[in-house]
């Protein structure tokens, strides 16, 4: 007996019954109805703060500025104090140097990664907030102001110290 080469009437699915087929003219969709539906359904979970809302892409070539939280951080070469910033445009020499053997640069760590990495977060992503150093800056909480008078203090004894430059 020779096997005779299957058919799609052989198939199985055959016998699912196709439900567009069956109901004709009545499964009509309304496309501008449906978006809007989905729409509403979306905007609804954002409201509701139960979806995120994506954060805009950053442009890859744009500098990369971030501000310095700690006195002491150690980075290009440098150290730098609180309050200072680093701008780093990508793909040039100093940008090389933020990034290690896995391709992968400190300027992007989060300050949980921070945390994991330093022990604590090191610096900010953007420009100083306070406004420089200005102590009467209303945004400033009195910690801060202490804080900064107390790093304002160290930086006029380091200066005061022979051989220690303490340049900006």
């Amino acid at each position: 007996m020779t096997a005779r080469p299957r058919t799609r009437e052989d198939s199985t699915l055959t016998s699912v019954p196709d439900p567009v087929a069956e109901a004709g003219d009545e499964v009509a969709i309304d496309m501008d109805a449906l978006r809007e539906q989905i729409r509403q359904e979306l905007l609804a979970e954002i409201a509701s703060g139960e979806t995120p809302v994506p954060e805009p892409v950053e442009d890859p070539t744009a500098p990369r500025i971030v501000h310095i939280l700690v006195d002491g951080f150690t980075a290009l070469g440098k150290v730098w104090y609180r309050g200072q910033e680093i701008t780093v445009i990508p793909v040039s020499e100093e940008w090389n140097s933020t990034v290690d053997r896995d391709g992968n640069t400190w300027l992007h760590l989060s300050p949980t990664e921070q945390e994991i990495r330093y022990g604590k977060q090191v610096f900010g992503r953007g420009h100083w907030p306070y406004g420089g150093f200005d102590l009467d800056d209303p945004l400033l909480t009195d910690e801060e102001r202490e804080i900064l008078k107390r790093t304002d203090l160290k930086r006029r004894q380091r200066a005061a110290t022979p051989g220690v430059t303490n340049k900006k």
